[in-house]
C-alpha cells in the first residue's frame, strides 16, 4: 500500500508515493508495552494530545501536527508513570499528568535550531523531526514550515506550563480549571469542595466525546 505525498500546489515532479504500513505500525505500538494497563495509559496520552490539538489548532487547516504524528511523538518519548498505592498487593495508580509532563519535556528537549535568510537577515527557528516508528520512517512534520514548527513548540511549552501549574494546585477543581483552557470546555471540572476531595471519582466521562479524562490522574 502507498500514500500519495505532495505539498499544496506542488508540481508533478515534486509529488511522490510513500509506503504505507498501518498493520506494522499497530503491531509496533502494541508490542512496545507488554503490560495491558501500560498500553491503556499510552492510548490515553494520545487522546489527550489529539484533543489538545483540536482545541489549540481550531480553525487551522494546514500547519498543525497530524494524529499519526502525535501518536509517534508519544511512541518515541513517553515513559509510563505510576505510583504504588498498596505496598503488599503492589496495586498501582497511573499518573497521567506526570506521564504528559515527562513526555512533553522530553520532546521539547529534542528541538534543534535552524537558520533561514529572510529579507537579507538571518532568522533563527526551532526545528524538530518526528519519524514514523516503522518503515519507511518518514518525517511526519515534513509538511510544516519552520514558522509552523515554532508555533507548535510555543503551544507545547504553554501546555507544559499549565500541566505543571495544575499538578501543583491544592484543589483539583482549580487544577482542572487550568487544564480546561488547554483541552477545551468539555474537560470535566469536579465540584470545589475540599472536604470531599478524596471522594472525587477517578474517571469522569467527557460529554459529547468518547474521551475519558482521568481527573485524579491529572493532578
Amino acid at each position: 500500500m502507498y500514500i500519495a505525498k505532495r505539498k499544496l500546489g506542488s508540481t508533478v515532479e515534486n509529488q511522490s508515493w510513500d509506503e504505507s504500513n498501518p498493520k506494522d505500525l499497530i503491531k509496533e505500538i502494541r508490542e512496545k508495552y507488554s503490560d495491558q494497563d501500560d498500553r491503556k495509559q499510552f492510548r490515553r496520552i494520545v487522546r489527550y494530545l489529539k484533543r489538545w490539538k483540536d482545541v489549540q489548532f481550531k480553525g487551522t487547516t494546514y500547519g498543525k501536527p497530524t494524529g499519526i504524528a502525535l501518536t509517534s511523538i508519544v511512541y518515541h518519548n513517553m515513559q509510563v508513570k505510576t505510583e504504588v498505592i498498596d505496598f503488599f498487593s503492589r496495586e498501582k495508580k497511573y499518573r497521567d499528568s506526570e506521564a504528559l509532563i515527562h513526555l512533553i519535556s522530553t520532546f521539547l528537549s529534542t528541538f534543534t535550531t535552524r537558520f533561514e535568510v529572510e529579507e537579507g537577515e538571518v532568522v533563527q527557528y526551532p526545528y524538530v523531526e518526528v519519524n514514523l516508528p516503522v518503515a519507511p520512517y518518514p518525517n511526519l512534520l515534513e509538511r510544516m514550515t519552520l514558522k509552523q514548527i515554532k508555533v507548535l513548540k510555543e503551544k507545547l511549552e504553554k501546555l507544559l506550563a499549565c500541566l505543571i501549574e495544575a499538578r501543583d494546585e491544592v484543589d483539583s477543581a482549580d487544577g482542572a480549571t487550568i487544564l480546561r483552557k488547554q483541552f477545551g470546555d468539555d474537560f470535566p471540572v469536579p465540584s470545589k469542595d475540599p472536604g470531599q476531595r478524596a471522594a472525587i471519582p477517578a474517571i469522569i466521562p467527557c460529554p459529547r466525546t468518547r474521551t475519558l479524562f482521568h481527573s485524579k490522574s491529572l493532578f
